[in-house]
């Protein structure tokens, strides 16, 4: 038996002895513990402790594994064949979970003459019972690239691969609140707009309880800052759960803040306040966007599953933490009742009170004045 698992068995001892609360463990499957999607032993993001052995449950390697299929696709930008093809990967990959999936088309004008036709795909996971909904959201899309093939492996693959392996872990422990997962198309288009978040917009009619963006989220040499935008009490939940995961390092609470460009900028601007936005923008070296940013070097040899389950880690760590917070708020929370749920008001009978004038005024007599002498 290896040094390192003698420690981890050491550990549980100690805790289980100790009377301490391990939480709600569940061992990650062995072949995640070891290896990429590949085969090959996978190299860890410096300074961060191996996210393919959280209690969690999300898997690295499975989420790594959609990375690829998406990437084997080649370019997908908005309008084209790949993206189409990117669509139809992912339907049925939320299909084989038993997951209705809603399309959502439109066209989009970029004034220059060209018209594109685009299409958000979203999936709701049932929760426990809890009244509102979640929503995590990634763009699914590349940018369009006229002298390299750009691959998108971690701007345009990352997000979406990490949430259909979400998809999988909350079928398997949902959390209180049902979550939508949105794949956005139409957020790489040159314009700077953000179609598929502004087409979001339309389709949601409840304000969630929380709104998740979900970007560039492989990077092998991940760094995650605080988005200024973001909902600051629900952004520290994710970077707290971080640090109990031992992955401070990819999420420091001590570095300074990002503004992140992106999707999650719409539904601030329609007055959702509720959103936080997790991207790593700095892609290659440390000043955004990186050296790698929309090259051909953002391919597979510059993501790691490892990066991929840091993210995907503190995503379902920082869920259940919000929903547990919102759960006991709920829990003291009487809903008003609706106009047809309350009661008729009883009927009031107002009695006039009137003072009838004495018959005699004379016979009303004057209190008598005390004496001063008395």
């Amino acid at each position: 038996m290896s040094s390192r698992l003698v420690e981890q068995w050491s550990a549980v001892v100690v805790a289980v002895l100790t009377g301490a609360m391990l939480g709600c463990a569940t061992q990650a499957p062995a072949d995640d513990v070891a290896r990429s999607a590949g085969g090959a032993p996978i190299a860890g993001v410096p300074g961060t402790a191996p996210a393919l052995e959280s209690s969690t449950g999300f898997s690295a390697t499975r989420a790594f594994g959609h990375l690829e299929a998406l990437v084997g696709i080649g370019p997908r930008p908005v309008g084209s064949d790949g993206i189409v093809a990117a669509r139809s990967y992912i339907q049925g990959e939320l299909e084989a979970l038993g997951l209705d999936v809603e399309t959502h088309d439109a066209t989009f004008d970029d004034t220059k003459g060209t018209i594109y036709s685009l299409a958000n795909l979203s999936a709701r996971v049932p929760g426990t019972g809890s009244t509102g909904h979640i929503v995590l959201a990634a763009p699914l899309d590349t940018a369009r690239a006229e002298t390299f093939e750009a691959v998108g492996a971690n701007e345009g693959a990352s997000g979406p691969a990490l949430l259909l392996e979400v998809a999988h872990r909350l079928q398997q422990e949902p959390l209180p609140y049902d979550v939508t997962l949105v794949f956005l198309d139409g957020e790489r288009i040159e314009s700077g707009r953000f179609i598929g978040s502004e087409l979001l917009l339309t389709h949601v009619t409840e304000e969630p309880r929380l709104l998740v963006y979900l970007d560039q989220v492989a990077d092998s040499d991940l760094e995650i800052h605080r988005d200024l935008w973001s909902y600051r009490m629900f952004r520290q939940s994710f970077f707290r759960a971080a640090e109990r995961l031992g992955h401070d390092a990819a999420f420091s609470s001590t570095a300074g803040f990002d503004q992140p460009v992106a999707g999650h900028r719409v539904w601030f601007d329609a007055g959702w306040r509720r959103v936080v936005a997790l991207a790593d923008i700095r892609f290659g070296g440390d000043e955004p966007p990186g050296t790698y940013w929309r090259t051909a070097e953002d391919d597979l040899d510059h993501v790691s599953a490892e990066s991929l389950g840091v993210v995907g880690n503190v995503v379902i760590e920082g869920l259940r933490n919000i929903t547990a917070h919102l759960s006991r708020v709920d829990a003291h929370v009487t809903p008003l009742p609706t106009p047809d749920e309350r009661p008729e008001a009883p009927e009031i009978e107002i009695v006039p009170v009137v003072t009838e004038p004495a018959e005699d005024a004379a016979e009303v007599q004057a209190a008598p004045t005390p004496d001063p002498g008395d």
